[in-house]
């Protein structure tokens, strides 16, 4: 029996949605692992890749499929600084890459994408050998952005993010793989998860547990 190729998904509530992307991408000969988050931005996948629950199955991944622009641009006009938000999307690249695994980011359609963002990606991508599938640039380029807004910026029609999953998976042999000696290890942080009660020795503080159908933490 032929052994799956595994997929591990990264993103916010685009990668989240039942009959979009995850479905598209969950294939007879595909073992995905879904670690997205909904309303979350690349600090999320950050996190995800640094904890120590998913080590093994990203060391065990064949590709990581990622989306955050939409997410990332929305926090700007939250009030989030720009920089910051470009800043740990450079630590999420840096560490991606250490996975030594292909690589590939989606940037979605988002009337209010920042642009800033999208070309700190592709500078990334194209440092790191990260592959890159631009479905704004499509939209732009066919007139569609006005089109998709009239129902729901921040999420896709499921049915073509489906199909878009479904042409990734086709696709999987044309995708380049990493960049050589590309790490900049130097600027990568040394990242600890504590809980509070670890971190101010507080017995008293109980553990509680949040999940749902698709993500469970302890807080």
């Amino acid at each position: 029996m032929k052994e799956k190729t595994k997929v591990v998904l990264l993103g916010g509530s685009n990668s989240i949605a039942v009959n979009g992307l995850q479905k598209g991408l969950r294939q007879e000969n595909i073992e995905l692992t879904n670690l997205a988050l909904g309303g979350t931005d690349n600090l999320q996948n950050l996190f995800e890749l640094v904890h120590s629950k998913n080590q093994k199955v990203l060391s065990e991944a064949d590709f990581i499929v990622i989306e955050t622009n939409i997410n990332d641009s929305h926090m700007i006009p939250q009030g989030f600084n720009l920089q910051t938000i470009g800043r740990n999307f450079c630590w999420l690249c840096e560490k991606l890459y250490q996975f030594n695994k292909k690589v590939i980011f989606l940037i979605l359609p988002f009337v209010y994408d920042n642009l800033s963002l999208n070309a700190l990606l592709k500078s990334k991508a194209n440092y790191y050998g990260f592959n890159v599938v631009d479905i704004h640039e499509q939209y732009k380029k066919w007139g569609l952005l006005q089109f998709y807004n009239t129902t729901d910026a921040y999420h896709q029609i499921y049915a073509l993010m489906c199909l878009v999953g479904q042409r990734i998976i086709e696709s999987l042999g044309e995708f380049k793989p990493l960049k050589s000696n590309a790490s900049r290890a130097e600027v990568l942080p040394e990242f600890a998860i504590l809980s509070p009660a670890s971190c101010l020795g507080s017995e008293s503080l109980t553990p509680i547990h949040y999940g749902n159908s698709v993500y469970q933490e302890v807080t």
